[in-house]
This record gives C-alpha cells, sequence and structure tokens, in this order.
C-alpha cells in the first residue's frame, strides 16, 4: 500500500556517490517511461521512484534541467547505436540511409517521450550530443553522394530537412490518428528518397 511516503533505500558507502547518481538516472527514465512526459519528470517524483529524498539528488543535480539535460544525452547515445545497427549490412549507402530513417521513426513511435525530449531545448546545457547524432546521419548522406546514388550538393542541410521532416511525420499521425495516412514505411521511403535526393527506392523501411 501506498502511504506517500519515501520509500526506503539502503545508504551507499563511502566513495559510492557515482552509483547513487546512476540509480537516480534510471529513476529518471523510470518516471518517463510510466508518465509518458518530460513534464512530469520532477526531483521530488524522481527521489520516491529511487526510493531516496530530494535533498540527496542535490549533490549531483541540482536542477532538474540537469538530470534532464543528462537523460537527453543518454537518449542520443542510444539513438546513435540503433540507426547504426540499423545501417550496419544493408549492401549499400542508400539502403543504409533508408534502414537510418526508419529506425528514427520506429524510436520516435515507441518513444514518444524520447522523441519530446531529444527536441526539447535546455538552456546553458550543451548540444553536443544532438550534434553528434545529426553528424551520423549528415555522413551517411555524404556517402550516397559519393556512392553515385544522390545528388544532394549539400548534405547538411538536406539532412536537417530529412530529420525534420521525419520527425513532422510521426508527430502529424499522433495528432491526427483518424485521418487516412499513407503506410508508414511508403511515407518514411517517399520522403527520405525525395529530401536526400536519392536515385533509387528502397521498402525496406517496415516502421509498423
Amino acid at each position: 500500500m501506498d502511504d506517500g511516503k519515501t520509500p526506503t533505500r539502503k545508504r551507499n558507502t563511502r566513495g559510492e556517490g557515482s552509483r547513487l547518481r546512476e540509480e537516480i538516472i534510471r529513476a529518471a527514465f523510470t518516471v518517463l517511461r510510466e508518465e509518458g512526459s518530460i513534464e512530469a519528470v520532477g526531483l521530488r517524483p524522481v527521489a520516491r521512484a529511487a526510493g531516496i529524498t530530494a535533498p540527496s539528488i542535490y549533490p549531483h543535480f541540482a536542477t532538474v534541467e540537469d538530470l534532464l539535460a543528462v537523460m537527453r544525452d543518454a537518449i542520443f547515445a542510444q539513438v546513435r547505436d540503433i540507426t547504426r545497427r540499423a545501417a550496419k549490412d544493408t549492401g549499400s549507402a542508400a539502403l543504409a540511409l533508408y534502414a537510418r530513417a526508419g529506425a528514427y521513426v520506429r524510436i520516435w513511435v515507441s518513444q514518444p517521450a524520447w522523441r519530446q525530449l531529444m527536441f526539447t531545448a535546455i538552456p546553458g546545457h550543451s548540444q553536443e550530443a544532438g550534434e553528434a547524432a545529426f553528424v551520423d546521419l549528415v555522413k551517411a548522406l555524404e556517402e550516397c553522394v559519393l556512392e553515385g546514388t544522390s545528388v544532394s550538393d549539400d548534405p547538411r542541410t538536406d539532412a536537417a530537412h530529412l530529420i525534420s521532416a521525419l520527425h513532422g511525420l510521426v508527430l502529424s499521425r499522433t495528432v491526427m490518428s483518424a485521418f487516412p495516412w499513407p503506410p508508414l514505411e511508403k511515407s518514411i521511403g517517399d520522403i527520405t528518397q525525395r529530401i536526400a535526393r536519392l536515385s533509387v527506392r528502397s521498402d525496406v523501411c517496415d516502421a509498423s
């Protein structure tokens, strides 16, 4: 039975502060997953999920923005790994780009709170992790140009347009779920082909 009190937790021994920090981050992701919104990630809810008092968080995260920034970096790291694995052994740079696009959409469909945090500006905190993920996409498009399957003359701009369009695709289908949208995999393929200026078409992007 929930009596509203903070659950008890075994105190870490001296020198285990980094362990508590990781537990706080895991608890924050639990709150994010269960509530489905970054607005629900506050220091008190996270403290309850971690089984500690709210003041115990302050030596590790002075503000909720500090915590959200670390969470966002962790999400981008996972996104980079997921998209990298999706693009591996696809057979060509073009197919790898289609696979990356599909992976992004799958992530955003299955993890809407991740998508929200990825596109949330956190003043005073670095955008380096997000930029690194974006550079991966730029390089993937550049490889298509080198391969001769894309005629893009500005891969960075086209990659920015692509990520924006894919995000818009997910957001539109979420907000207007009753609209008779084309199959999701077809939309991913069409958007990627047109914005990346690809000369080959692929239907490998199955994000349903």
